[in-house]
């Protein structure tokens, strides 16, 4: 068994992020940061740290990922990332892990005996880019979007046709305000 040595670990939790809450299934808008400074494998130290980007309308996993950067860490844990957090996290060199359908203990303790795998970011950010999206929209493809009577969301990219008889759409991914 391999031994995972570090000295800062974030761990994302699903609430506020103490010991026994449950591991957050998302990353970016998880309740809370359960911070472990670790000595020889061990938990020397540990705080909750409320997540800044809970309830921002866009961009969480950017926001959540920086100030994971701010605080140190050698590596965090959660129930699953997005690209934009990931893209963060490499160029960090933050080591991610994902672990599901657990308890923030056991998920830090699973990583720290390396029962788990440490994330391949940059295979990740490969495979997981979207086709279509915020990063692909350009004004030119927005203004044809708005020309077919189809919804935008200026946030994150999604589109939707254009349904009979609905004035204002919420966007499936992120929540915003959708436009024609």
């Amino acid at each position: 068994m391999i031994v995972v040595a570090f000295k800062r670990v974030v761990v994302a939790g699903k609430l506020k992020g103490n010991l026994d809450d449950e591991i957050s299934p998302v990353f970016g808008r998880c309740g809370g940061f359960c911070v472990f400074d670790l000595a020889d494998g061990n938990v020397s130290e540990s705080k909750i740290i409320s997540n800044p980007a809970i309830d921002l309308p866009g961009s969480a996993g950017v926001v959540a990922a920086d100030s994971v950067v701010k605080l140190g860490a050698d590596a965090v844990v959660a129930g699953d990332f997005g690209v934009a957090s990931t893209e963060i996290f490499y160029k960090s060199g933050v080591k991610q892990y994902i672990v599901k359908d657990t308890t923030i203990k056991d998920a830090l303790e699973k990583m720290i005996s390396g029962e788990t795998a440490c994330v391949d970011s940059k295979n990740y950010i490969e495979s997981n880019k979207p086709l279509y999206g915020r990063r692909s929209i350009t004004l030119k493809n927005t203004n044809n979007l708005q020309n077919n009577n189809s919804y935008i969301c200026r946030n994150c990219g999604c589109t939707m046709p254009r349904k009979e008889g609905l004035m204002q759409i919420h966007c499936p991914n992120c929540g915003n305000m959708m436009e024609l």
